[in-house]
């Protein structure tokens, strides 16, 4: 079993302080209204930092404009939901901990713990164990997911374990511009288009080229 100092490992789950918290009073947010959207929709896969206006004594400009983007990577499998949370965690640098999902055979899925498996986007999984050390610029928003940077060879596509991840410049400059509270919205699903069988459509074709044939010699 992994063993770290306290306060060096990361979930990025609900504590009951943090609970407390959000149930409190709210206090006075001095930062105007942010919103980031992570859209899956198309490839590259994108982040976007939309900022309103700033107006003293006024909650909303309605006048405001994105700020920032950049190309990020998802879950794989769909394991980054679509939906929208607040960031309630935001830590510098952490080792993150948490599970993988692993695409197996059904006869291997069939052998594994019932806490070690899943259903996953329609696809037999193993909960792979990861112990991730040096993450930087984590803003965590929803059940362990979280925007940070982590290292890749390319981004703009399904990679993580349902984080999205960014670049190291970009993480950064992410980080300097998002506060507690800001809403993060996931939208769109990262679809694969499967190559089209040509042999049942070239021979569709060939028998409508024929039904017209026949029917143009049928009237002359």
């Amino acid at each position: 079993m992994w063993q770290f100092p306290p306060g060096q490992v990361s979930r990025g789950l609900l504590t009951s302080q943090v609970l407390t918290a959000l149930r409190g009073p709210v206090p006075y947010d001095p930062y105007p209204f942010q919103w980031v959207e992570v859209n899956k929709s198309r490839h590259p896969e994108e982040l976007g930092i939309w900022r309103d206006q700033y107006v003293p004594h006024q909650q909303f400009s309605y006048n405001g404009k994105w700020i920032f983007h950049t190309v990020v990577n998802t879950g794989v499998l769909h394991s980054t939901p679509d939906g929208t949370w607040p960031i309630y965690q935001r830590l510098r640098r952490t080792t993150m901990v948490g599970t993988y999902p692993v695409t197996v055979s059904l006869r291997r899925f069939r052998k594994l713990p019932s806490k070690d498996r899943a259903i996953l986007a329609g696809r037999y999984i193993f909960w792979q164990h990861y112990v991730a050390p040096n993450v930087q610029f984590v803003n965590y928003f929803y059940n362990g997911r979280a925007i940070h940077f982590y290292p890749r060879k390319g981004y703009g596509w399904p990679q993580s374990a349902g984080c999205v991840e960014e670049p190291f410049a970009d993480a950064r400059q992410v980080y300097k511009l998002l506060n507690y509270g800001d809403l993060v919205s996931v939208i769109g699903r990262y679809r694969v288009e499967r190559a089209r069988q040509k042999r049942p459509l070239d021979m569709s074709r060939r028998m409508l080229v024929s039904i017209i044939k026949k029917q143009i010699q049928s009237i002359a």
